[in-house]
């Protein structure tokens, strides 16, 4: 199953930052794919987690070649991830990413990570939300209880195992 990874790319909080590590090495030991948007931050340590557990990853870059990528974005490139550099920016890179994923992690966040998360809502993706992991996911409750029609299937979790459990429930 291809999961979507986003997350905060300043990723301030050391703790975090472990966490998301921890998740990306938890989905390639479950044989899953890991689809981010080859930046920084929390997407990052979750990138390096499923790489070092020799799991497999998408990251869908807002540029058009790579040196774009590293040159104008100041992203990191990874050579055993997978890229689809896209052109498209964030905005458009976030769908892609989107679209991409069965389902989605979110992890804190800015305004981007809520882009992510309102095209996961909308297209009726399952998400699971990293509770107490800052930024924009401190407001999604209430995001969710506005907008809501009925059938979302979003699961809050504090840690690997409550993960695991959403992840194969799903």
């Amino acid at each position: 199953m291809n999961i979507g990874v986003c997350g905060s790319a300043v990723g301030p909080d050391h703790s975090i930052r472990q966490k998301a590590r921890e998740i990306g090495h938890l989905l390639a030991q479950q044989g899953h794919t890991l689809v981010c948007g080859g930046t920084t931050g929390y997407p990052d340590e979750a990138l390096k987690g499923a790489l070092e557990g020799n799991g497999k990853s998408i990251c869908f870059s807002p540029a058009k070649d790579k040196p774009g990528h590293i040159q104008v974005y100041h992203f990191p490139f990874y050579p055993s991830s997978e890229y689809v550099f896209t052109g498209k920016g964030i905005p458009g890179r976030n769908q892609s990413i989107i679209e991409a994923s069965d389902s989605v992690i979110i992890i804190g966040g800015q305004i981007g990570t809520l882009n992510e998360f309102t095209l996961a809502f909308v297209m009726k993706k399952p998400i699971f939300i990293f509770k107490d992991s800052g930024g924009v996911v401190r407001l999604l409750p209430q995001i969710i209880e506005v907008c809501k029609k009925g059938g979302e299937q979003i699961v809050t979790f504090g840690n690997l195992e409550e993960l695991r459990q959403a992840i194969s429930n799903q």
